[in-house]
Order: structure tokens, then sequence, then C-alpha cells
């Protein structure tokens, strides 16, 4: 049984992941975080993430910050392919394969080269090549009818990614794929003709010298209706096919250049008036080039202020420029009371299905980590940013001794404690228990010792305190960890702000 992973599941897959970033009631479904406070063997070379359960245990451990994904944050992308003359770019053709490749070697329309960013922000689809000749006239024609330039190339202007948009939501490789001003042509049109075999014994003067002929006009025939080609004679063979009315509805085509089924003009083949025969010796063959399923564009008649209608022609985007890839954006920096500062992190990553304890439904950050709240400095100047901690806790259910843990974050302003537990935070019976009560907390390292404020109950900070003591805003071990990403470490400095990007393919 012969099977094939279809290219259409490639960009549905990326919607599906667009989809679940934001739920129909508007709840929150997805966050980005930040964490990865534990240093690697090697800091210039991360390991790649193995995808195992104990990874999945360690990321939620480690994690430090969340920062909510909306709409805005979530693109299809395409390779950013600025133009740039003398080259030679694949044309759009619904018919590649690998015993009919592009000009760069693509066997699938997924891999082609077949669009450029122009210099006004426009994406342009190349419709024709001229028979795989450098591009040497940059496209800039901003109406939405395909055109051709001097150069021979034949383009399409699709919809334009303004400067700003660009800015926010690009990478160095690719750029977003926007709803906005883009181009609109009916399904099924057709636009281009290729010359595959041009015959020969052709004639351009079928009834004689005197009725000289510039060129044939005839039907596209196929299961669209009203598409027109005018067929060039020269030399006594085919040497080109303009589409001069695009038809609509086509999923396969042939230019009907047969006899009795040509004419001298628009008006005769309208008419169906003294047809011609062009000769040849019946060699001729030719490709018409079929317009993606969803045609090209989107219709613009409907209101895209509606954000179903954006998000459909986003997809019908996607589909026509073969996306396969979902860029992910998201800023942490200052003011964001849950990104802390002078804390290192290694590792990026995405949180589906985020289960918040109460009180931080839908909130735009979280923090993943305890808190303290600190009443009193008893010795020492402050506690320094990954070094442990330790509390002596009292029994309870013959559970207690000395805690441990690891801090992330000291706010000498409001006297608030942050750290972790991972698998450094063993006590020496090997076990790993949160901080609580009233004893106080040494700095093994910093040598900084503070009292809890247990009679702490308020919010500060954006965190909820209870008796001096504040758990993670979020469940920890729930959610779904779709993307996740190891990295050099990172230090998030108090005027730095951190824009990450992150982009998946399928």
């Amino acid at each position: 049984m012969a099977t094939v992973k279809t290219n259409g599941s490639r960009t549905q897959n990326a919607r599906n992941l667009i989809d679940s970033f934001n739920e129909c009631d508007g709840d929150a479904s997805a966050y980005m975080f930040i964490g990865g406070v534990t240093p690697w063997e090697n800091e210039e070379e991360p390991p790649v993430p193995d995808n195992s359960i104990k990874e999945y245990y360690k990321v939620h451990n480690e994690m430090l910050s969340l920062k909510r994904i909306t709409d805005l944050d979530v693109h299809y992308m395409i390779p950013r392919v600025k133009w740039i003359s003398g080259t030679v770019y694949d044309m759009y053709r619904h018919d590649y394969t690998p015993t009919n490749r592009s000009h760069s070697g693509a066997s699938n329309l997924y891999d082609a080269v077949y669009f450029v960013l122009s210099e006004n922000n426009n994406v342009y689809v190349c419709l024709n090549n001229n028979d795989d000749k450098p591009s040497l006239v940059e496209p800039q024609n901003i109406s939405d009818d395909p055109f051709v330039t001097s150069d021979g190339y034949q383009w399409l202007r699709l919809f334009k990614v303004d400067a700003e948009t660009q800015r926010l939501f690009s990478t160095t490789n690719l750029i977003p794929i926007t709803s906005d001003d883009v181009n609109s042509l009916p399904e099924g049109a057709v636009y281009t003709a290729l010359v595959d075999d041009p015959g020969f014994r052709y004639t351009n003067n079928p009834e004689g010298p005197i009725a000289d002929v510039p060129d044939y006009y005839c039907n596209i025939v196929g299961d669209g209706y009203g598409a027109v080609a005018k067929v060039r004679v020269r030399g006594e063979s085919v040497e080109s096919i303009e589409v001069v009315r695009p038809g609509s509805g086509y999923t396969y085509a042939e230019v009907d250049f047969t006899e009795g089924n040509v004419y001298k003009g628009l008006a005769q083949l309208d008419l169906q008036r003294n047809p011609l025969n062009p000769g040849g010796n019946g060699n001729f063959r030719s490709t018409v080039i079929i317009s993606p399923p969803t045609g090209w564009g989107y219709d613009t008649e409907r209101d895209l202020e509606i954000e179903e209608n954006k998000e459909e022609a986003r997809h019908r985007l996607a589909l026509q420029m073969s996306s396969r890839t979902v860029g992910v954006f998201s800023t942490f920096k200052d003011p964001l009371l849950d990104a802390y500062t002078d804390v290192f992190f290694r590792q990026i990553g995405i949180l589906h299905k985020v289960k918040t304890r109460a009180g931080y439904e839908n909130s735009t950050s979280l923090s993943a980590v305890h808190s303290v709240k600190v009443n009193q400095i008893l010795r020492g100047v402050e506690f320094e940013i990954g070094e442990l901690i330790e509390q002596e806790v009292a029994y309870v259910d013959n559970v207690g001794g000395i805690a441990v843990g690891k801090v992330v974050s000291w706010d000498s302003d409001n006297n608030i404690l942050r750290y972790v537990l991972d698998e450094t935070t063993g006590n020496d019976k090997g076990y790993s228990i949160l901080l609580k009560g009233e004893e106080r907390i040494v700095g093994r390292t910093s040598d900084f010792v503070v009292k809890p404020d247990t009679t702490y109950n308020e919010t500060l900070q954006g965190t909820n305190f209870r008796v001096g003591y504040a758990k993670p805003e979020i469940e920890k071990y729930n959610g779904y960890l779709t993307y996740l990403t190891n990295i050099s470490p990172i230090k998030r400095e108090p005027t730095q702000t951190e824009r990450i990007s992150l982009t998946i393919s399928f």
C-alpha cells in the first residue's frame, strides 16, 4: 500500500496549533515560559531535550515565569525571500514531483522558492520565471491583477507585510503571513500556460499571406470555464502562450489549440465565427498552471474586522504559500511582576492547558516559583541568586528537618524571597521539602539571615501570601509541554527586555 503524508496536513497541523492557543470562550489556553536555573555541563553547548517524563518534571521544577499567549502573538510564517536582481526564482506550479522538479531542485511545492518580499513590503508570487531565467526587474506593481515585468517574469501581488509587523513578528529567516491588504482572485482561475513542445509546421497565415494572423485565440478547456489563451506562432512553431482571460473553476485544463477551435480575435472566438486551421505536425504540447484549491488571496468583500474572517484569511494564505511553520512571539520585560531580575534562565517553552491556582485564572503573567515574605533581616546584606538556602522545619506527620531551596530572586524593596526546589535542594536525608514556619532562613553562601513574616496575609507584587508564604501560581506537573528549547544562559537584567521568538515547523 502506497501512502504519503500530504502537504495539506502540514499546514492543517500548523492551524491546529494556532487554534489551540486560544479557547473559543476567551480563556487563556497557553503560556510561554522561561526557566532552567541549573547550569548545563557545558554552558556553550546546551543538551538537546530528550522528551522524557523525567525532563517534564525537571522543567516544572525549574520553571520561573510564564507569559500568556494571545492570538496577536501567533502567526503563520514563510521564508523571508528578499528580491535580489540576477536570482532565478522558482515559479508556482501545481505539478512539482520528483520527476518534475523546480529550478531550485524542489520535488514538492512546499520546498520551492516561488515568492519574494519586495522593498515595498509586498509579497509577490512568481507565476512564470521566463523559462528559468534570472529576475532582473523587481516587482513593484500594486494592482490586484497578475503582471509581467520587462525581464519576462510574471508576478502576482498577494498581501502586504508592513514594516511594523515585520519588526514585531519576524525572525532573521522568516516573515509572518498577515491578513492586511490582501489580494482577491477567483477560485480555479488560470493565469499561466507553458509551452512544453512547440511543435512544427504551424502557420500564422492559414488563409494565405494576405490573411496573416498575428496571434491565435482559443479556449482553455477543462472542468472550469471562461479562460482564453493567446497563442503566438513564429518560425512554424508555437513561441508563447498568454492567458488573456483567467476564467474560474479549473482543477485541470489544457489549451485547445486545434483545427476549428482557434480564431483570429476575441470577437470571433466569442461568436464562434470563422474558425481557423493553424496546421502543424500535432506535436504541440502545453501545461496550464492551476491555482491553489483556495484560489489566490481572500475574498476581501467579507468583513476582515471580524476575527473569524481574519483567521480564515490567514489560513487560506498559508495554504497558498505552503506554510507549515508557526511563529510564537512574547516579551519578558520590567515591570512585568512575574519576570524576576538577576536570575539566569536556560530554557524556553510553551505550556498548554495550564491549570492555575485560585485567583490567578487568565492572568497575563504567572509565577512558577515559591515565595516568602520576610519580616526581619537578622544578618548580612542580601541573598545571592542561585545559592542554596535552608530552614529548620518542625516535624509534622514524620515530615520535617532541614528544608533547602535555591534562590531565584531577592526583592530587597519589598522583602520578598523567591526560590525553587530542584535536584540540588535535597537535605541531609535526601528529602526536598518546602520552607514553612517562623524559623530563620539562612543563605549558605551569603550567610544572609532573615526571619519570615508568618502574620502576613496580603497580596504584594501580584503574589497572594498566606501566613507569609506563597505557592507557585500554577499547579505544578500539569499541562502539555508543547515546545521546549535549551539555550545558553541568559541573565535577566532590570532594564533588559527579552523578546522571545519560537518557530515550530511541521
